[in-house]
């Protein structure tokens, strides 16, 4: 009777040739599938910087008309701001900041890119709702604030 030594160097050749191409082979899936998983995240975290401003438009009492509630991209970042030269708009950014960060770190590869700017703007109107401009589609079509009012520029 033959005894067993263990594995013959052909045959571990082999497993790590075959591993190698499944390697080589599921990959790149993956990483597509991480990547647009990063974008969703992104997209999701802006959308839920808007549908926290319009929360705050419909509840908080300083909410007027003029007020401009500004997501913007800075670097790698997404930041937000309430701007209007006429009044002080601090009780509406304490009131937005508390639901949300006042900054997001991108995390996808598209949205970090120095192509891709991000610029949207949301006016309070008189009825306490908020028109948002300058939205890329992925946001629009991601957050529940624009069933609303939307615009594209």
């Amino acid at each position: 009777m033959k005894k067993n030594e263990g594995f013959s160097l052909v045959e571990l050749i082999v497993v790590i040739a075959i591993m190698a191409v499944l390697v080589g082979v599921l990959a790149p899936a993956y990483l597509k599938y991480v990547e647009k998983s990063r974008k969703s995240t992104d997209i999701d975290a802006v959308a839920e910087m808007m549908d926290a401003a319009v929360k705050v438009a419909a509840e908080e009492e300083a909410a007027v008309s003029g007020a401009h509630f500004e997501i913007n991209k800075s670097g790698d970042s997404v930041v937000t701001v309430v701007n209007s030269s006429a009044i002080d708009y601090s009780k509406i950014a304490d009131a937005w900041h508390e639901l949300i960060d006042s900054s997001y770190t991108l995390k996808s590869k598209e949205f970090k890119s120095d192509s891709v700017t991000i610029n949207i703007d949301g006016a309070i109107e008189n009825n306490g709702s908020v028109v948002w401009t300058g939205c890329p589609a992925e946001f629009a079509s991601a957050s529940s604030a624009f069933s609303a009012k939307f615009s594209h520029n």
